[in-house]
């Protein structure tokens, strides 16, 4: 055989060795730095994806319009407006102010009656279920504080008369975190009264 037909035989058996042995270690590592690139995309992707929506249409209640946004740092702000008039707009509340209070806040309820002067809303200050209602004046209203109410899980306005509010709330038991009592309440400016309408005796049921 010719030399150079010697070397053709030799780069082609070295071809073939380099082949059976897998990808260089620059190819490896080209192709590792493509998978971490991918990898560091799909984290972005399922990370954006855990991103609140800031997309929150608002809803025409009465003459204002109510819309929720959430800040930078992941907190709900619950606003409104007067209809037409977005530059009157009014936070009405900040979750971010009620996690200064321990550290942790989070609202699972927002609602206000029918006046538009009284707000309701239950907040966890702890993380585990340990539901508040809070009952917090807006505008002109006779209330000239927050009225808090523990273990309460939903609520509904039943109606307002002048200075009493009348709601219906869902009371937890403390300990299990099950409802055990549906409740009337009235509430004014000083304290509030409970009239019990359904009681769970079994708190495990």
């Amino acid at each position: 055989a010719s030399f150079s037909q010697i070397m053709e035989a030799e780069k082609s058996a070295t071809a073939s060795f380099f082949a059976r042995a897998g990808p260089s270690r620059s190819d490896r590592r080209d192709r590792s730095g493509q998978t971490e690139a991918v990898d560091l995309v799909k984290l972005q992707d399922e990370a954006a994806s855990l991103l609140p929506s800031e997309d929150v249409m608002p809803e025409l209640q009465g003459q204002y319009m109510y819309f929720q946004r959430h800040t930078l740092d992941g907190f709900v702000q619950f606003c409104r407006h007067p209809e037409n008039q977005p530059q009157a707009e009014e936070v009405i509340l900040d979750t971010s102010l009620l996690a200064k209070e321990t550290g942790f806040a989070d609202v699972t309820a927002c609602k206000v009656s029918d006046d538009h002067k009284l707000l309701a809303y239950i907040v966890d200050f702890t993380g585990d279920d340990s539901l508040e209602l809070r009952l917090q004046p807006l505008g002109t209203c006779a209330f000239a504080e927050t009225v808090s109410v523990p273990s309460i899980r939903s609520v509904e306005f039943l109606g307002k008369s002048e200075n009493v509010v009348n709601v219906l709330a869902v009371r937890t038991d403390p300990t299990t975190k099950r409802a055990n009592h549906v409740l009337h309440l009235t509430v004014t400016d000083e304290h509030v009264s409970e009239r019990v309408l359904w009681n769970e005796p079994n708190p495990a049921a």
